[in-house]
């Protein structure tokens, strides 16, 4: 009894270091194969055990159709050679299906999840802005970790954090708290949401999260502003969560200006790092000029059916193009990447089901859109919370339905 006790106390914190290592994926220089995800993984593995039943049953769902493309890309990988398309395949199974699936056996309560995850988003934050700032801790990642970014981690104007990417990537995890944020604040029929002062907790976690975003990429903050303008038209605690962040926005950036001017190098440009942090908000920012501007592999008979090419070499992908639609039409051909991506329209939607219609068709068209800018389905950890987030609203259903019988 004492064992139980002692396991429900830390389910918080366990579950929440457990995602950090699962959805930060850090890679280290000396054993490169022992990621952290894959630690993650073996912990979840061996704690879901007991619960091995439950998490088959967790398991099934209609949303596995996202792998209908995986016999061919298998198919290709034999031809070719090229294991970058199959890998991806390979690790979305397992970081973001399996993963939440392990996850969810062992706490199926949704308001558990939730916090556990912005916890874990929360700590990452801190961590990057603290990364901001150290160069001492710049030095020490750099050293042990295998970056996943185009820049390096001593670059002034990004932090690193403790993550295995870097730039847009990690910056749409970062926003991400925000999501989680909204939700446990929002009235819904699944938990009661958070109220009274532990709200402010929740405020607090959102800021850090959308905060991090500035030092981090461009796309975590928009999403962030997106998620925040969706929260404060949903949410009844809108007024109060609005002084409440815009007071605390205020002062992390005069705090992060101010500091960085002090405490990093000289060559820093706080007039550059607004207008690169901010860009969007003026029209000043060049991502979409700078993805016009990359070349569209034209459709013959080899991009119809695929190359089956996806491996970087050179810091470059074969298709030429940063677009997750692009590098998917490259490599896995026209019809694949059709039927792959009207799969993924539909795990969107099935995995944002319990939203009201309009929350849900705004949040689908927008994690559909992203894919624009870059692969990020196949960066896992989106993947893994909309998993995750269904996978125990499902849980919680069959609970449910079988109370009633």
């Amino acid at each position: 009894m004492k064992f139980v006790k002692f396991d429900e106390y830390l389910k918080i914190p366990l579950l929440s270091a457990l995602i950090f290592l699962l959805i930060y994926n850090v890679s280290f220089k000396y054993l490169e194969i022992l990621t952290t995800a894959r630690i993650a993984i073996l912990i979840l593995f061996f704690w879901a055990l007991k619960e091995r039943s439950n998490f088959l049953k967790v398991l099934r769902s209609k949303i596995w159709i996202l792998f209908l493309p995986l016999p061919y890309v298998a198919l290709q990988y034999a031809l070719v050679g090229d294991f970058g398309q199959l890998s991806r395949f390979i690790h979305l199974a397992l970081y973001s299906f399996i993963g939440a699936g392990l996850v969810v056996s062992i706490c199926g309560d949704v308001k558990t999840l939730l916090v556990a995850m912005l916890v874990a988003l929360s700590a990452q934050a801190v961590l990057i802005l603290i990364s901001f700032f150290s160069f001492d801790y710049r030095n020490w990642f750099e050293a042990v970790s295998v970056s996943g970014s185009n820049y390096d981690a001593m670059n002034i104007y990004r932090a690193p954090g403790f993550a295995g990417a870097g730039g847009a990537a990690l910056s749409l995890i970062q926003s991400l708290g925000v999501f989680l944020g909204w939700l446990l604040l929002r009235v819904n029929r699944v938990y009661e949401r958070v109220r009274g002062k532990s709200a402010y907790l929740i405020y607090l976690g959102m800021v850090l999260t959308a905060t991090s975003c500035i030092v981090v990429g461009r796309t975590g903050l928009l999403l962030s502003l997106i998620f925040l303008a969706i929260f404060l038209l949903d949410s009844p605690l809108r007024f109060r969560f609005f002084i409440f962040a815009f007071a605390l926005l205020f002062l992390f950036h005069e705090f992060l200006l101010e500091g960085a001017l002090n405490l990093l190098d000289g060559a820093f440009s706080s007039d550059y790092f607004s207008g690169w942090a901010f860009g969007f908000l003026t029209g000043d920012d060049q991502t979409v000029s700078a993805l016009g501007e990359q070349t569209i592999p034209p459709l013959s008979i080899e991009t119809f059916h695929g190359t089956g090419l996806n491996s970087i070499v050179n810091g470059e992908n074969p298709s030429g193009h940063d677009s997750g639609f692009i590098q998917a039409y490259y490599s896995m051909g026209l019809p694949f990447s059709i039927i792959f991506f009207a799969a993924y329209l539909y795990v969107l939607s099935v995995c944002l089901r319990w939203l009201p219609l309009f929350l849900k068709l705004v949040l689908v068209i927008l994690f559909f859109l992203i894919e624009v800018k870059e692969p990020f389905v196949f960066k896992y950890s989106l993947m893994f919370v909309l998993v995750v987030l269904h996978f125990s609203h499902n849980k919680f259903r069959s609970a449910s339905a079988n109370s009633l019988v």
